[in-house]
């Protein structure tokens, strides 16, 4: 399949190494938001301990591979 022009704008975006970096970042910026929003929700669902651990641990290990 061919792809769409947002496909093609993106990619050549991309190969510029400043906007790839920033782009990056964002990325991981609303993975890490998105996984706080959850623990949030969980929190103010008062749920148990062993799932807020769980859910904190996840942000932990996102937080280690994104500083490497």
């Amino acid at each position: 399949m061919k792809p769409t022009l947002h496909e093609q704008y993106l990619a050549r975006q991309l190969e510029d190494p400043e906007f790839r970096a920033r782009y990056a970042l964002a990325r991981e910026k609303v993975r890490l938001e998105m996984m706080l929003e959850t623990l949030r929700e969980h929190i103010e669902k008062e749920m148990d301990k062993k799932t807020l651990l769980s859910e904190v641990r996840k942000i932990s290990k996102h937080l280690q591979k994104v500083a490497v």
